[in-house]
Parts: structure tokens; C-alpha cells; sequence
């Protein structure tokens, strides 16, 4: 595992990180707005004086805080593989570059020491039809397993949320809106699941300290994406149904689901999903950095 030296330096004097994934810069987004989304992302993380940690693997090598020039790879670089936590050993034992799901950067960033993750939307419980069988994405046996604060938009809304919700109910992973009693739906700003309120980040930090004294699971800190930006309950119902039958004709399975999926509402909505993801995306990070300078205030206080 190769830790970039001011990643090294902000863990070993206990100072503030925040992890990041880079799926979305290599299959979420394309070129150049992927790179241009990567950056600004690490960029807002330093504004609230917290040290950005995009992860990936690098030619076979874990990477704990890529430099400009490999995020610039990851952003356009063709056959970059996609990696789950599933997939990471084969990553490394092959010498491949692989940017890293959810899954994948929850499990690098916990054996890092880093305690706070961003992203966009988690993976969860795909809708079933008859002749498909069961998806749930290994994002959430890893939050399962992995003590990180996780700062999303919720579960992607192609997913069944209600499924979702129950799966990590089931794995104990305790989920949380910030201001909000009710679960965000990624592009969509509400998805009817009532959730419990956090009101700051100094609580979600008192939570995550004494969750941690009894369980392995991450926590999950849920943040709806800005009004303005919020796609509407009826043009993503008929965006995501017609993507849904779409895949379903194309036989579109496993992985490469979500990025398809996406896609296709993406064409549906006119890339009106592509300016909401990365509103979403930008505020998550600024979050994700509030709670980890709240984690940085209680270990000086220890």
C-alpha cells in the first residue's frame, strides 16, 4: 500500500482526512468532466483545511491519496478496471490500475485508518424481475464491516430503496439524514423512508465514537441533494423505468448495471442527472470534511 506522504503526515499527527473514490472518475463520468468533478472534490475538502485522499489502485499498488497525474490517468486512461473489495487482491496480483467502488474504497480507506469516506449514491438491492436474479451490491456487506462515517446522497435511485433499507437494517449499519428524518434518493431529493435526524456534526461524531465500542459497521450519513438541483419523482420514475426495461432487453447484469443504468437516465433528462450528481457530490465532500475536522477536535481533546 502506497500512502501519499501528506496523507501519511495527517493520519500519524491525527489530523483530519477525508477518503474519496474513483469509480466515478472512470466509469461514473466522462472526460473531461470526470477530471474536472475529481479535482474540485479534493479541492473543497482542503477549503475546510482537511487533507483529500482519492483511492485507487496504481499498476498493481493500493494508493492512498493518488497524485494530479494519476487521477488525470484514471480520467482518461481506456480499460482502467472497475474494483470492488472483491476485486482488489486480483488487482494487485495482476499489476492492473482499477479505480475503486464504494465497496472497494471502504475497505482501503478502514485499513488506512481513515475514518470518514464520501461519495455520491451507495449500491444496494437492484430491482428483481422474474427471469433476473437477486443483485445487491458488496457495498453494503462492507459497510457491515468497516468502522467509516460514510457521507452520501443516500442509495443511487435505481435501486429498490426499501430493499436497501432493510438489507442494512439486517447488517446493522445505522443510517442517519443529516437534517432530515427521511432517506435522500441520489438525484432525487426524497424517497418517502423515514429515517432518524442528526441536527450536526457533532453528533454523528459522539455516535460514530461509541457505535464503535460494539460494532464493526460503518455509519452512514445521508445528505439530499440541493433542491435546485433535485431531479423531480416523475421525470426519474419514467427516466428509470425505461432505462430499467432497456437493460433488462440488453441483458445488462452484475456490475455493470449501475454505470448503464445511469447512462441512460443521464440521456433521458438531457444530463440535467449529470449537474445533480455533481452538486451532490461537491456537498458531500464539504460535509464529509465538517465531521472529519469534528474527529480531529475530539482526538485532541482524548
Amino acid at each position: 500500500m502506497k500512502v501519499a506522504t501528506s496523507v501519511k503526515q495527517a493520519l500519524d499527527n491525527k489530523k483530519a482526512v477525508v477518503a474519496l473514490e474513483s469509480s466515478v472518475i472512470s466509469q461514473g463520468l466522462a472526460y473531461p468532466k470526470n477530471l474536472e468533478i475529481a479535482l474540485a472534490l479534493e479541492d473543497c475538502i482542503r477549503k475546510q483545511n482537511v487533507q483529500p485522499s482519492t483511492l485507487a489502485v496504481i499498476d498493481g499498488l493500493i494508493t492512498v491519496g493518488c497524485t494530479i497525474d494519476e487521477i488525470k490517468r484514471l480520467a482518461t486512461q481506456e480499460g482502467v478496471l472497475k474494483a470492488g473489495s472483491r476485486e482488489i487482491g486480483t488487482v494487485v496480483a495482476l499489476k492492473n490500475t482499477a479505480a475503486l467502488t464504494v465497496s472497494g474504497s471502504l475497505k482501503v480507506a478502514s485499513k488506512a485508518g481513515i475514518r470518514v469516506f464520501a461519495t455520491g449514491g451507495i449500491g444496494g438491492v437492484h430491482h428483481n424481475a422474474d427471469d433476473k436474479p437477486l443483485d445487491v451490491s458488496s457495498d453494503l456487506l462492507e459497510l457491515s464491516r468497516n468502522q467509516v462515517v460514510v457521507v452520501c446522497a443516500g442509495a443511487k435511485n435505481i435501486l429498490n430503496l426499501g430493499a436497501t433499507l432493510e438489507v442494512l437494517e439486517s447488517l446493522a449499519v445505522p443510517v442517519f439524514g443529516f437534517q432530515t428524518d427521511e432517506f435522500p434518493a441520489f438525484f432525487v431529493r426524497f424517497s418517502g423512508f423515514k429515517i432518524p435526524s442528526i441536527r450536526n456534526v457533532q453528533e454523528i461524531a459522539a455516535i460514530a465514537v461509541e457505535h464503535w465500542k460494539y460494532s464493526n459497521s460503518a455509519i452512514l450519513l445521508c445528505l439530499p441533494v440541493e433542491n435546485s438541483f433535485a431531479i423531480s419523482p416523475e421525470v426519474w420514475s419514467e427516466a428509470l423505468e425505461k432505462a430499467i426495461q432497456k437493460s433488462l432487453a440488453d441483458k445488462i447484469s452484475g456490475q455493470a448495471s449501475t454505470p448503464y443504468l445511469l447512462r441512460e437516465v443521464a440521456d433521458f433528462t438531457q444530463g440535467a442527472t449529470v449537474l445533480a450528481n455533481e452538486k451532490l457530490l461537491l456537498a458531500n465532500s464539504t460535509l464529509a470534511a465538517k465531521v472529519a475536522l469534528e474527529f480531529e477536535k475530539m482526538l485532541v481533546q482524548s
